[in-house]
């Protein structure tokens, strides 16, 4: 379908489920060790609080409070991509790989990126899994939640299992989580990816 003579594609969505999964690595979970869960929770509710001004700034509805399931919200998204002329959308989160790879399978306008922390254990041979056996059509990489520079030797089965595999990389870069979240770590700056750049073209 076309919209004004143009596709859509929608490379950027999050799938929401309540599947327990960890997309941003044990950032969490280490603010509130060090910190402790009151000041978790007051940057929480800034975050929320911005997030709100954001919608309501531009007419956006608020996120629903009663999730449903993942058979209803992906029919849901169906209809929502199917109203709006949306070609393909692409979920670069949703749960872990296999998980999201279950939802999507039935639905062939809908895309998933395999998304598992990229300091794992076996990182690079579950980016070959994800492609091969779930379907995945690329990696998705939250560059703030990694803590060793991404040039390092250490990530570079990735880079070339990606390479081989002949699949995107999608990195979010910059803040993540809005003013109170993750702004000054080494991997928020795109020239991190420098040497990785030049190493494979």
């Amino acid at each position: 379908m076309a919209v004004r003579g143009y596709r859509i594609f929608d490379i950027h969505t999050h799938f929401p489920t309540l599947a327990e999964h960890s997309f941003a690595g044990s950032l969490d979970e280490e603010y509130i060790t060090t910190f402790g869960q009151a000041k978790y929770d007051y940057l929480k509710r800034l975050e929320w609080e911005a997030s709100r001004a954001r919608w309501d700034a531009y007419g956006m509805a608020y996120p629903s409070k009663d999730q449903g399931s993942d058979e209803e919200v992906i029919r849901l998204w169906d209809e929502d991509r199917r109203k709006k002329g949306i070609d393909k959308v692409v979920f670069v989160s949703g749960g872990g790989n296999r998980h999201l790879a279950r939802i999507i399978e039935d639905y062939p306008d809908f895309l998933g990126l395999a998304h598992h922390h990229p300091e794992e254990p076996g990182a690079a041979l579950e980016l070959r899994r994800a492609v091969i056996e779930d379907g995945l059509v690329g990696y998705k990489i939250l560059a703030p939640t990694v803590r060793r520079p991404l040039s390092e030797p250490f990530f570079y089965p990735i880079w070339e299992t990606a390479e081989e595999l002949d699949i995107p990389i999608l990195i979010h870069f910059g803040i993540l989580g809005g003013g109170a979240g993750v702004v000054g770590r080494p991997n928020c700056n795109p020239f991190a990816l420098e040497e990785v750049a030049k190493g494979f073209p």
